[in-house]
């Protein structure tokens, strides 16, 4: 399941002239999750209850230089950054609530 999701994130990645994603761990995909979810902004406590942490400070220490990062990016890195942010919040409340108001606003237009 796992290789394929890795192929076509590598083809758009290609695409974007980005160099594609090399091999993959199980750690790789936990400090990706962890990274994502503090980029978004989400509750540092709730994202170290998740990924197992029993110190929320550790997981803000390690996490939240993938937000620091950003300022470093232009162009295609950039944007693909931003898209992976906005993936990472799809079906968060958060993202729910903006889908819906929008759909709402869409329906029922000033």
């Amino acid at each position: 399941m796992l290789a394929p999701a890795i192929a076509t994130a590598n083809e758009e990645l290609v695409k974007d002239g980005i160099a594609p994603i090399g091999s993959i761990t199980f750690h790789s995909l936990r400090r990706t999750f962890a990274s994502l979810r503090s980029a978004a902004g989400d509750d540092v406590a709730y994202t170290s209850a998740q990924i197992g942490h029993t110190d929320a400070r550790f997981t803000l220490r390690v996490y939240t230089q993938a937000t620091k990062r950003r300022e470093r990016l232009s162009g295609a890195h950039l944007r693909a950054y931003d898209r992976a942010i906005h993936w990472a919040q799809m079906g968060t409340n958060q993202e729910l609530e903006r889908v819906l108001a929008t759909a709402e606003a869409t329906k029922n237009p000033g």
